[in-house]
């Protein structure tokens, strides 16, 4: 995170960097010259708007990374979890900071059932 976040910081400061020097000389410049330093700067904020959704939006690489290394640490804990609830014969095991569910036996699973009920619409 500190490595993409520099990275973005140094765009930050090219693009405050040329602002500031276009800023001084714009009187002398010529409209084409305007136009041009205009595209400059857009064309900046566009490679860090791309930089910072590439490394750290959603799907970037941090959220990759970050997913490549806790995936076995959670199926560790989703198998431990499995195992402790078929010892302790509980159908099901919640998340006790959330209403999130970790573990269910498959004869609960009702999805099946009501597809076929909203399929048939018999809902009213």
């Amino acid at each position: 995170t500190k490595k993409f976040q520099d990275s973005l910081k140094a765009i930050e400061n090219e693009f405050a960097a040329k602002m500031d020097k276009d800023n001084k000389q714009k009187s002398m410049m010529t409209p084409t010259q305007q136009k041009k330093t205009e595209e400059e700067l857009k064309k900046l904020q566009q490679r860090y708007a791309q930089y910072q959704q590439e490394k750290l939006g959603v799907q970037g690489e941090l959220a990759q990374k970050r997913e490549k290394l806790l995936a076995p640490i959670r199926e560790k804990v989703r198998k431990a979890i499995q195992k402790v609830a078929k010892r302790e014969k509980m159908s099901f095991v919640f998340d006790k900071g959330s209403p999130v569910l970790l573990y269910s036996e498959e004869q609960w699973d009702i999805t099946f059932s009501v597809l076929d009920l909203l399929k048939r619409k018999k809902i009213k």
